[in-house]
């Protein structure tokens, strides 16, 4: 199953995606490793990299697709918008410690992860916390929600976007992503919500993972997974949805460093 990765209204095998400024998502981060460095470093775009994450004030990323990276060779970049473009702007970590939830690998439930850095971040215009959401119902059917990323922006490997990407995603209900999802055998728990856009096909990606959700100015969900192939009219993306349970667990994680 992939994960999913950027923004994009596909149209046969083309995504429209948005380019936006580098201070509209100034808590997002990137990820990759040592060995296959995806900061300032285009010539290993087709190389093994790894997804984009959100900060929560420390990084909250996705679990799905982390459990393999270590502590050592993992690198954190902030205030980046376009990746192979290093300015004076950016900061870069090492990982000291993840801090996983009580992920099921079987059922992708619980994905949520921290990420302590090796250093403190200072804050700017491009560099700054994600606050925690406040309302914890669910988010309405309908509602018109935002994710960014440098996920693909097709459905083909090497396809991953230089520069930070948007999507604008509507919310389904939780039966109804259950529904559709019954087929494929995945199981859609209340620790999840999910956004489709049957009609033009818009969808994160591969590379997208860990992402934020944002509805109605809060931060409602991290990008977990969805279909093979994104833009799948009827698989639906999920999210890790953040209600109260998995808030009060980020809220421990960072007190307890």
């Amino acid at each position: 199953m992939a994960l999913m990765d950027t923004f994009q209204s596909q149209r046969g095998n083309k995504l429209d995606v948005s380019f936006i400024c580098c201070t509209k998502f100034p808590w997002l981060a990137t990820v990759s490793t040592v060995e296959t460095p995806k900061i300032g470093n285009q010539k290993n775009r087709n190389g093994k990299t790894e997804d984009q994450k959100m900060a929560l004030v420390e990084i909250g990323i996705s679990a799905e697709s982390t459990p393999h990276l270590s502590n050592s060779s993992t690198i954190i970049g902030l205030g980046l918008h376009t990746l192979s473009k290093v300015n004076k702007d950016v900061q870069i970590f090492k990982v000291l410690k993840w801090r996983k939830h009580h992920y099921n690998a079987l059922t992708n439930d619980n994905d949520v992860q921290l990420v302590q850095l090796s250093g403190k971040a200072k804050l700017s215009n491009v560099v700054k916390p994600l606050e925690l959401p406040t309302t914890f119902s669910d988010v309405e059917p309908g509602t018109i929600c935002e994710s960014a990323g440098w996920g693909r922006t097709r459905n083909e490997p090497g396809s991953d976007s230089d520069k930070l990407l948007e999507v604008s995603l509507p919310v389904i209900s939780r039966q109804k992503c259950a529904a559709m999802w019954k087929p494929r055998a995945q199981v859609i728990t209340k620790n999840m919500m999910c956004t489709l856009d049957a009609a033009e096909g818009k969808d994160t990606c591969n590379g997208d993972s860990g992402g934020p959700l944002i509805c109605q100015g809060q931060l409602r969900g991290v990008v977990s997974f969805g279909p093979k192939y994104c833009g799948n009219p009827v698989e639906p993306a999920v999210y890790a949805f953040l209600n109260e349970d998995n808030v009060n667990w980020i809220k421990r994680g960072m007190e307890n460093k």
